[in-house]
């Protein structure tokens, strides 16, 4: 048996049993080829772009964070979808699971832009 209503809005979060749709715009779409970024990256340096030995390692610090923050974006929306379309907002582990993608996704983009600036203002 599910817990509450009540219980559910008071542990977990308040109005969560009123949320009827994912309002998560799935960005990945703008990104068709982020899937590639990083093994594209590694090619391209490889045969075509011989990237400087000290700029390499922020690139691809840079594109790492960037593709897994899109990936832990696009798993976020998926599991905020499921967890709407089922309607059992007593499931907290759904919710929490769907929740640390997106905290995850914040972190990603965070870290890649530190990194980023920190290695730019080096310059």
């Amino acid at each position: 048996m599910g817990m509450t209503r009540h219980v559910t809005e008071l542990f977990v979060s308040p109005k969560i049993t009123a949320l009827t749709s994912c309002g998560a715009t799935d960005v990945s779409k703008e990104f068709p080829l982020h899937p590639g970024w990083i093994a594209a990256f590694g090619l391209k340096s490889v045969f075509h772009n011989h990237i400087a030995d000290d700029r390499r390692p922020v690139a691809l610090q840079f594109l790492r964070r960037a593709q897994m923050g899109l990936r832990e974006y696009t798993i976020g929306c998926q599991g905020l979808s499921e967890f709407v379309a089922r309607g059992e907002h007593s499931a907290w582990d759904e919710y929490f699971s769907t929740l640390y993608h997106f905290e995850a996704t914040v972190a990603q983009a965070y870290q890649a832009y530190e990194y980023a600036r920190q290695a730019l203002r080096g310059r």
